[in-house]
């Protein structure tokens, strides 16, 4: 949890409760805490001072949730982290991640799952990307596409600022499921992203009979990793992991 030492976490929680055991979590690992009742509150704190991540639920008198992740994303696409909870099915995953959000974490929730996910995203790409996974996923994917635009047009592969959408046949993997990916590209800046990852969101696509599908990169390879964060430093991405 080195990562929230001294890390400005910004709480944005109606229920009173709820925002007390946030506060003693994040503060007993060594954050700095800020506290807003709603997403109105939470902007002008997050314009007034540094905040490193905000951590948000959605559904709040006066502004909610999204409107603050528009809002914060409108100055900053990449800082501060935003990151949900929720217990309510207000907005689809795909959604959320599309629109900028970091995560999403359902109620109810660990509190110690909700501050290491907060604490891995804290991290610098370079390094939260380059720590292999212990043992290779069960469920492994590749796709060939001439280049990033042709993947797009074709519906099949979008990039984003910490995954991608994959279009490809077989079983839908189940959300929060490792999985192993090598994705060809045969002209451009990039030719290759091979590594591994988590599956935030997963549908059918009935007409084309294959899985569209939200993944969030939890490694690259060390011959990927570069290209790709030198791709994403010179271009300015909203979604976290796009959709259609």
């Amino acid at each position: 949890m080195e990562r929230l030492q001294g890390a400005t976490v910004l709480l944005v929680e109606d229920e009173s409760d709820m925002l007390g055991m946030l506060r003693f979590e994040f503060q007993s690992l060594g954050c700095r805490t800020l506290l807003a009742k709603n997403g109105l509150e939470a902007f002008e704190i997050a314009q007034s001072q540094q905040v490193d991540a905000v951590v948000s639920d959605i559904r709040m008198p006066k502004s909610s949730g999204l409107e603050l992740l528009r809002r914060l994303k409108e100055v900053d696409l990449c800082k501060p982290i935003v990151i949900f909870i929720s217990g309510y099915a207000d907005i689809a995953p795909m959604e959320v991640y599309n629109l900028g959000a970091e995560a999403l974490v359902p109620k109810p929730f660990r509190l110690r799952a909700l501050v290491t996910r907060v604490a891995r995203l804290l991290s610098p790409l370079e390094s939260r990307w380059s720590a292999a996974p212990a043992k290779a996923s069960e469920r492994f994917v590749e796709r060939q596409f001439t280049n990033l635009a042709e993947g797009e047009e074709e519906k099949g592969f979008i990039l984003g600022r910490g995954g991608m959408f994959l279009r490809f046949p077989g079983a839908r993997p189940k959300p929060h499921s490792p999985i192993g990916f090598r994705v060809e590209l045969a002209s451009g800046a990039l030719t290759r992203i091979e590594g591994a990852g988590t599956v935030r969101w997963a549908k059918h696509d009935g007409e084309a009979r294959r899985i569209n599908c939200g993944i969030e990169f939890d490694y690259l390879t060390d011959a990927t990793r570069g290209p790709v964060l030198k791709w994403l430093a010179g271009r300015s991405i909203r979604p976290y992991i796009p959709r259609l």
